[in-house]
């Protein structure tokens, strides 16, 4: 078994983990990320106060 080489540098050690240049359409399509996963989250919780809940969300019982 080899012992770790003391001599690499930062930048071949963690070269591979940073992140690419930002793509020309990368903040429009974080956002859009977002509005659909909060679409999602939203349309669950509908979902489950009118099928389980009867269409009334209490709070007292949370």
């Amino acid at each position: 078994m080899s012992a770790a080489n003391p001599n690499i540098s930062a930048d071949e050690c963690w070269g591979s983990l940073r992140s690419p240049q930002p793509t020309r359409y990368g903040v429009a399509l974080g956002y859009m990320i977002m509005l659909i996963a909060l679409s999602a989250v939203f349309v669950a919780i509908k979902r489950h106060r009118d099928i389980e809940l009867g269409g009334v969300i209490r709070f007292w019982p949370a």
